[in-house]
């Protein structure tokens, strides 16, 4: 997702593609669908022309979404990070031949009697149980496009995920505004820069919590002292036993954050590029350990 316009288009455009197809499920699989019955074969196929032709023109209508919304998908997201599947179209000739071997009466024999009687109502005429059989053909046609719109909603969901529901409240707006920027470049497509804001970020942090703790007289070094400290150095200060802001456990992850930040803050001495999923990870220990500075900030 680009920035918020890109994310409220894309949001509004599947909003209104859901809508346009329960409007034709409701409507022509539901309603007009009892427009296919007949006295004669002659009538029937012309019926059935008919009902086509209603279906195809909203469809077309509906595939013209579709076809916008991949356009517009493509153009927003870099697919070198992003994998999100494109929507489904909706077969028209799928439709077409399901309309076609639609049949006035619909075949029963014994093992199906009971449960026709069960399902579509005991006094239910062959003609209405051949209308309601040829509705649900229909709408399984609809099923590939459906799913599609489904599994990318649930993507879509995930898309700021490594960025976590970290309380803005407890943050600085300061650090709120150097999240904001690591979760504009993640949304670019630019994750490897994302991870060089938040390393630098926590090498912010790192340092004014040394100086917050040497206030309170829990760090002998002095101010200046403090600020030639490199990030590892400052990371190992806060790791130590007198200050314990980091446990053992914490240590390795937040010098993993510094080495990676150094890696995307020259590129041309990097040896290669992490996978996502490894970036995601680094942007998860980031965001956590600038919640756990803040934290001690304020206490």
């Amino acid at each position: 997702m680009a920035d918020f316009k890109i994310t409220l288009i894309l949001g509004t455009e599947l909003a209104g593609i859901r809508n346009l197809i329960d409007q034709l499920e409701g409507l022509h699989f539901g309603i007009l669908i009892n427009s296919l019955r007949w006295e004669s074969q002659i009538e029937g196929e012309k019926r059935k022309k008919e009902y086509y032709k209603s279906i195809k023109e909203n469809v077309i209508k509906i595939n013209k979404r579709i076809k916008d919304f991949n356009i517009l998908l493509k153009r927003a997201f870099d697919t070198k990070y992003y994998t999100f599947r494109k929507l489904e179209q909706i077969k028209l000739s799928s439709l077409d031949k399901i309309i076609k071997e639609h049949r006035g009466e619909f075949p029963r024999n014994k093992k199906e009697e009971s449960y026709i009687k069960y399902v579509m109502a005991e006094d239910s005429s062959p003609s209405s149980l051949a209308r309601k059989h040829t509705s649900v053909l229909l709408s399984n046609a609809l099923l590939p496009t459906k799913l599609s719109i489904s599994n990318f909603a649930k993507g879509f969901d995930k898309l700021y995920e490594p960025f976590g529901d970290y309380n803005s409240l407890n943050i600085r707006s300061k650090t709120i505004n150097d999240i904001t920027k690591a979760e504009v470049c993640y949304t670019n497509g630019l994750a490897e820069e994302a991870v060089f804001i938040l390393g630098r970020t926590v090498e912010r942090l790192s340092i004014d919590c040394l100086k917050h703790l040497k206030k309170l007289g829990r760090v002998n070094k002095t101010y200046s002292e403090i600020d030639e400290l490199n990030f590892e150095n400052s990371i190992n200060l806060l790791s130590s036993p007198k200050i314990k802001v980091f446990r053992k456990d914490q240590k390795p992850k937040a010098l993993a954050l510094k080495w990676d930040r150094n890696i995307y803050g020259h590129k041309r001495s990097s040896p290669s590029k992490m996978k996502e999923k490894d970036m995601d990870s680094m942007i998860k220990i980031g965001i956590n350990i600038i919640e756990r500075l803040e934290k001690k900030l304020r206490s």
